[in-house]
């Protein structure tokens, strides 16, 4: 059974992803993923969800230092592509962060255009640096679209992790909801959102993230040093 579901109702599109464990992104996971919302797109709107208590644990990075360099490499590239293509979706994308979206988890809430989290214990941040990873240039252009400007140091630069309330506060998300109800109010925007009319909304998307997208042309460069970093861990682990 596939990891990732698409369904569609009222031109909205609902893609969970579900691996029943952490859902880490690997090359399985991140192929599913970038089908899946190929297969969206005649949609009007996408809705992202995980599973019940975790968004995604981020990059599988149990399995992916197993790999050859240049595997490893390709994976990331995989990743880079999967987030750019998300961040520039021509529709409105809402995310129900569901549980814990932790280091790429928080990546790929913040490619998102709205982001619903719900009141449980669950952490979101990027956590890269404080276990010896450096940030690609593309995800700190993100972070900064979305911080606050008092959080921008410690969310990025210190790697600290934030309660969904916390979350909303400093802007990672921008509501919170009851345990369980995430996906049915992500429903609820992205219905609202579907109306608004294009190209009026793809266009000033473009325009709105075009200083992040053109960082993707370090981005492969930039892992190679994420990739270096392993040397230096134990054990290295994003999924939680």
């Amino acid at each position: 059974m596939s990891a990732v579901t698409l369904t569609t109702e009222n031109d909205i599109a609902h893609l969970h992803f579900d691996d029943g464990k952490a859902n880490v992104l690997n090359a399985g996971s991140l192929a599913a993923l970038d089908e899946a919302l190929t297969e969206a797109q005649s949609a009007k709107a996408v809705v992202f969800s995980g599973r019940e208590k975790m968004f995604s644990g981020g990059l599988d990075l149990r399995t992916l230092p197993t790999l050859s360099e240049q595997d490893f490499l390709k994976t990331l590239a995989q990743f880079g592509q999967f987030c750019s293509r998300l961040l520039t979706y021509p529709r409105p994308v809402v995310a129900a962060v569901t549980g814990h979206a932790i280091a790429g988890g928080t990546v790929l809430l913040l490619c998102c255009d709205h982001r619903v989290g719900e009141e449980q214990e669950a952490k979101i941040g990027l956590s890269e640096v404080p276990i010896g990873m450096p940030l690609p240039s593309f995800v700190i252009r993100l972070a900064e679209l979305t911080v606050s400007k008092r959080s921008v140091v410690e969310s990025i630069l210190h790697g600290r992790l934030y309660s969904p309330a916390e979350a909303a506060q400093m802007g990672y998300l921008q509501e919170v909801v009851p345990p369980g109800e995430a996906i049915e109010k992500a429903m609820e925007v992205a219905g609202a959102l579907a109306k608004l009319p294009n190209p009026a909304y793809q266009l000033t998307k473009e325009r709105l993230t075009a200083n992040i997208t053109e960082t993707m042309v370090s981005f492969e460069e930039e892992m190679k040093y994420f990739v270096a970093s392993f040397a230096s861990l134990k054990a290295p682990s994003e999924a939680r």
